[in-house]
């Protein structure tokens, strides 16, 4: 990660009682985060609209997947190349921005 501050975008956690067998990582619908990972990890997660990965209690986390997605947009505004975050977690890929 990084020291500087204001480098990332915010993450939360939410859980709703409407949906108890959900609960979800969100992310700045204002960022290209989620639209990133839908593309990078289509069969690996569930998302929602443009704001949210979905997990299922019942089902393992893909630790290393979502390790990524929180690397990430802790990194976001650090000018950081999504081709740099996979290294560090052990990816290829063409380097492109966030």
């Amino acid at each position: 990660m990084t020291t500087q501050s204001k480098s990332g975008s915010t993450i939360r956690l939410r859980y709703q009682s409407a949906h108890p067998t959900q609960y979800s990582l969100m992310f700045n619908c204002q960022t290209t985060l989620v639209e990133t990972f839908r593309t990078l990890f289509p069969r690996d997660l569930c998302f929602e609209s443009q704001r949210a990965i979905v997990f299922n209690p019942a089902q393992p986390i893909p630790t290393q997947t979502v390790d990524f997605c929180i690397a990430a947009a802790l990194t976001y505004h650090a000018k950081t190349h999504i081709g740099t975050v996979l290294q560090r977690h052990g990816r290829t890929m063409i380097s492109m921005d966030l």
